[in-house]
C-alpha cells in the first residue's frame, strides 16, 4: 500500500510531516498546514502547522540507496549526474539537472539525495 504523506516549511523554516489540509479562514485567506504527526505523537490534540505553499512537496514512496525517504523537489545524486524528483502526470518522474531529460525510477535504487530545491536552490535546473 502506499504511503500518504507530505511536507512542507514552516515560519521558522523547519519541515513539517504528516497530512496536508487546505482551508480558509473567515476572512477567506487560504491557508496551507501540515497535520504534523511528530508533534502528534506526544500530544493528544492534532498539530496544524501552517506551512509555505510553495516548498510543499509529496512522498514519492520511493527510497535513495541509503533507505532516505525521497519527496516531490528531493535532488538525486548517481554518479556524476544530478537529478529533480518531479509529480507529473499523476506519477513520480526524475527530471535530469543538466539536460531536463526524464529518466526511469530505475536508477533511484543507485543514487542517494543530496538536498532540495527549496535548501539548495543552486540545485534547480537552469
Amino acid at each position: 500500500m502506499r504511503t500518504i504523506k507530505f511536507r512542507g516549511k514552516d515560519e521558522s523554516g523547519e519541515w513539517q510531516y504528516g497530512n496536508l489540509v487546505r482551508y480558509k479562514e473567515d476572512d477567506g485567506e487560504e491557508v496551507t498546514c501540515i497535520v504534523a504527526t511528530e508533534r502528534c505523537e506526544v500530544s493528544a490534540e492534532l498539530a496544524f502547522v501552517p506551512v509555505d505553499e510553495k516548498t510543499v512537496g509529496e512522498i514519492s514512496d520511493l527510497l535513495d540507496k541509503d533507505g532516505n525517504e525521497i519527496y516531490e523537489d528531493d535532488v538525486i545524486e548517481c554518479g556524476s549526474r544530478r537529478y529533480v524528483c518531479e509529480f507529473i502526470e499523476g506519477g513520480f518522474e526524475f527530471r535530469d539537472l543538466s539536460d531536463g531529460e526524464l529518466i526511469l525510477k530505475a536508477i533511484v535504487i543507485h543514487s542517494h539525495i543530496i538536498g532540495n530545491i527549496h535548501d539548495n536552490p543552486e540545485l534547480k535546473l537552469n
